[in-house]
């Protein structure tokens, strides 16, 4: 099969996956409140949620608006529903931020986004969360080939036991605890006595804040160069959206600011370690063992009786099948990364699409943002589709077996 034939056929599969995806959500919706429901698509047609209550002779409850409730069909047949929700869904209609909310309010440390589209302000946040998602890719794989390699080799040796001892680190200790260890033990290091010391390279700063939140305080000077704004760039907008790329450290390279684009990506460094910890957890196990049982192949005996070095065999005959193998695991692995994003994005206190999602599920502004809640559940399922969908073109071109028809498999 030629290989753009695999990955339209593969491509093909991602739609029944995706709705499927979009039906849970539509069934976990529909357990919800008829005015949490209606609250995202209130501003469709009405402007912001500000109506009054809806009385009835047994007392008031929340608002509903009688075009929101019409707009997602509520009063139709379930069915009918779910067509409605499916089209929105793809259409990107995902309604607006509701204005009773934390985020709508504007309580959560950034403006208030009531009556904004969903889609807009996840558009805003999402580069973030994909440049952590990146950096923690390239430590787990920075770690894991290495390991894997020197445990193949040389099983039951030190890299064999460093292997296992990161695997249940991952797997025992809880991301938020050690993000938060790590953040307060690291900044008291590097103060010397107590997190709150001056930053060398905030000195208006302290070390903790050099490490918690996305950018630097207000009134921060990098190296003797005072940033614009109260502490953040001119193309910075609100204080929390980069420009133009969205992605920090690119932005900050792309206009100039080397010192910004170090700070930016130095604040990434710890959550992406504690993130990666977790993914490689994951991703350690299969790969090494199947490294050795490639090894152990009979054209790998075969080459080796012929006196070919063992790092030769290594690197022409096992690595490319234990590659394979590394790519099969590496979406569970995205996944792990893409799970880790709410907890520690709140901890470490960063401008992600995972902060976003813990702050709509708040009901500190009045009452919970669901249109949020949502469009972050369907975004981290389109990017985890994606994601396998590259990896299984990727094995496909590594290994051709892949590629053939089921029937000549044999």
């Amino acid at each position: 099969m030629r290989m753009w034939v695999y990955a339209a056929r593969r491509a093909a599969l991602l739609v029944p996956l995706l709705l499927g995806v979009v039906t849970v959500t539509f069934v976990v919706s529909s357990f919800l409140p008829v005015a949490d429901r209606t609250a995202p698509y209130a501003s469709v047609s009405t402007g912001p949620y500000m109506g009054p209550p809806s009385c009835t002779p047994g007392g008031c409850g929340p608002y509903i608006d009688p075009n929101a409730s019409s707009f997602i069909a509520l009063g139709q047949p379930v069915p009918v529903q779910w067509a409605v929700y499916v089209y929105h869904t793809l259409t990107f209609q995902w309604g607006h931020v509701a204005s009773r909310s934390l985020l709508g309010e504007g309580n959560a440390g950034f403006p208030a986004f009531k009556g904004q589209p969903v889609v807009a302000v996840l558009a805003e946040f999402l580069p973030y969360s994909l440049e952590l998602v990146l950096l923690a890719l390239l430590f787990t794989l920075l770690v894991v080939l290495p390991v894997r390699t020197r445990a193949t080799l040389n099983p039951g040796q030190t890299a064999d036991h460093i292997g296992r001892i990161l695997t249940l680190l991952g797997f025992g200790i809880p991301g938020f605890f050690l993000g938060v260890v790590l953040l307060n033990f690291v900044a008291s290091v590097w103060a010397g006595s107590a997190a709150s010391g001056p930053s060398l390279i905030c000195p208006s700063g302290t070390v903790f804040l050099e490490l918690y939140g996305s950018w630097p305080v207000p009134h921060c000077a990098i190296w003797g160069t005072p940033l614009a704004q109260s502490g953040y760039p001119v193309w910075l907008v609100n204080g929390y959206q980069s420009t133009p790329t969205g992605f920090p450290t690119l932005d900050a390279l792309l206009h100039g600011d080397g010192w910004l684009a170090l700070d930016t990506l130095f604040r990434m460094l710890l959550p992406a370690l504690v993130i990666a910890l977790g993914a490689i957890a994951a991703v350690l196990r299969l790969p090494r063992y199947a490294t050795t049982h490639r090894i152990d192949l009979e054209f790998v005996r075969a080459a080796r009786a012929k006196g070919l070095p063992e790092s030769d065999l290594l690197r022409k005959h096992a690595r490319q099948y234990s590659l394979v193998e590394l790519l099969a695991v590496l979406g569970p692995a995205f996944l792990v990364i893409l799970g880790s994003l709410p907890i520690l994005e709140t901890v470490f206190n960063l401008d992600g699409v995972g902060r976003l999602f813990v702050l709509s599920l708040s009901t500190s502004g009045g009452t919970y943002d669901f249109g949020i809640a949502f469009g972050v559940v369907l975004v981290a399922a389109f990017l985890t589709l994606v994601a396998n969908w590259v990896l299984d073109v990727v094995r496909a071109y590594l290994d051709p077996r892949l590629r053939l028809e089921p029937g000549r498999m044999a």
